[in-house]
């Protein structure tokens, strides 16, 4: 069933002056980016509150810098926005401990935090992200929802507790929020410059929920038909799992042409006129682009957590599984090239320099989650070659073993380095700055004057 949108524009449906707590594990472009959640909130004179709910480790893995500096700039961003912020953090000083480990001294944080940091709140709407069975890093922030969910109990009205993706929580909102009406909501959000946002932004692209109960699902199609087109699933898992579905699909996609292009490699064949060769098709073929790995948070992790629940269940899921393993193998591939390279052309590896141009996991935004970039690096770094970086959104590149300094002048850089390797198509990377690398390796597609491409 989908349901247009009505004529009211208001943020979720609340009103000027109402409350809202956001509870994330993370900041990012979805939370406090150009068109995300608080921006919308706040706009609206909506009274917004964010906890950041979070394990803070001594190094933590693709950071683009130190966690502290990383957490100050996520309290300014909410500052300019007038949203009031406060972290709840268990700081793992080794940054040696396992997920669950942290987690659960997390989340015994919160038990000892939760009326001095939630009581206050009382919000009106709830946001949360997955709790999702491989995602343990939002273990936590249920936990903290839940607290919240109970402090705000003695409400007169029912509120709404929205979570995005995989909730997997059914049974807790039914058991201990009588008050709420839960449902889950898929988030598509297009982390990407201005112009992009305007084309899928929040209003813009359909919304996917799925209710607890009949009267939840009812709730939310009413709660999100002010601000999109709303898709109303038959339950809170066929929601869960079409966000599974659009990832996995992707997942899927990109490693047959990951793949495709190791091949095509090979063989001496152009993997990029033949994608473009094929896309002349009007009807079933979809065009994907091969990479250097994938980033984020979503492709590279969601499709797992059906591997991972459906592994304990005795149901392997192949394609998935699989997929995951050609992309996590890309970035290894693209450095052994590069090493290659470097060799036939007569350059000892331990005294090259590699450039990586772009080391954010897409393009024009600051992101670097899971980014190919990590092990690229590492890669060639274990092979005694010294390698830098540059990115417009990027000062350092952070992993637990290891760490690059970003540089300044690009010029310079691109004049000293035996080769250079573009990893994102970034807008600042014209043809006309590229035209200065002494070698170009192009894993993007857009540069045809490189001397070796993907």
């Amino acid at each position: 069933m989908t349901t247009a949108p009505g004529e009211q524009r208001g943020v979720f449906g609340l009103r000027p002056g109402d409350r809202a707590l956001v509870i994330s594990p993370h900041p990012d472009d979805e939370t406090i980016g150009p068109g995300g959640t608080i921006a919308r909130l706040a706009a609206e004179d909506v009274e917004v509150h964010v906890l950041c709910v979070t394990v803070r480790a001594a190094k933590m893995w693709g950071s683009s810098s130190e966690p502290s500096v990383r957490y100050a700039e996520f309290d300014k961003a909410c500052a300019a926005l007038g949203v009031a912020s406060s972290t709840i953090a268990w700081v793992d000083e080794t940054g040696e401990l396992d997920i669950s480990t942290r987690q659960r001294a997390l989340v015994d944080l919160i038990e000892r935090n939760e009326e001095v940091s939630l009581a206050s709140v009382r919000p009106q709407l709830l946001l949360i992200p997955s709790a999702g069975g491989f995602h343990q890093d939002h273990q936590a922030v249920h936990r903290a929802a839940f607290a919240a969910a109970r402090c705000s109990r003695r409400a007169s009205s029912p509120r709404r507790a929205s979570s995005s993706g995989t909730a997997g929580s059914e049974d807790r909102w039914s058991a201990e929020n009588e008050s709420w009406w839960a449902h889950v909501d898929t988030t598509r959000f297009w982390p990407a410059k201005e112009e992009a946002l305007r084309a899928y932004g929040i209003t813009t692209t359909p919304r996917v929920v799925g209710g607890l109960t009949p009267a939840c699902a009812e709730r939310a199609v009413e709660f999100y038909r002010q601000v999109t087109v709303v898709h109303r699933a038959k339950g809170m898992r066929e929601a869960e799992a079409a966000k599974i579905l659009e990832n996995t699909y992707r997942q899927v996609n990109i490693a047959l042409v990951n793949e495709f292009a190791q091949l095509c490699h090979s063989m001496d064949i152009d993997v990029w006129d033949t994608i473009t060769a094929a896309s002349t098709k009007p009807y079933g073929f979809a065009s994907f682009k091969p990479g250097a790995g994938v980033g984020g948070h979503c492709i590279p992790a969601d499709p797992l957590s059906l591997v991972h629940r459906d592994a304990t269940m005795g149901l392997p899921f192949h394609m998935a599984e699989t997929a995951h393993q050609v992309n996590e193998g890309m970035p290894l591939w693209v450095a052994d090239r590069v090493a290659k390279d470097l060799d036939a052309s007569g350059n000892p590896l331990d005294s090259a320099t590699v450039l990586l141009l772009g080391v954010t996991y897409k393009a024009d935004t600051a992101d670097t989650r899971h980014t190919p970039a990590v092990p690229i690096a590492a890669a060639l770094l274990r092979r005694g070659i010294r390698v830098v970086f540059h990115d417009p959104y990027a000062d350092e590149l952070v992993w637990p073993d290891d760490r690059i300094e970003g540089v300044s002048d690009l010029g310079a850089a691109l004049a000293g380095a035996d080769m250079t390797v573009l990893l994102q198509r970034h807008k600042e990377y014209t043809q006309e700055l590229l035209a200065g690398a002494r070698r170009l390796f192009d894993t993007t597609g857009t540069a045809p004057l490189a001397e070796i491409a993907l």
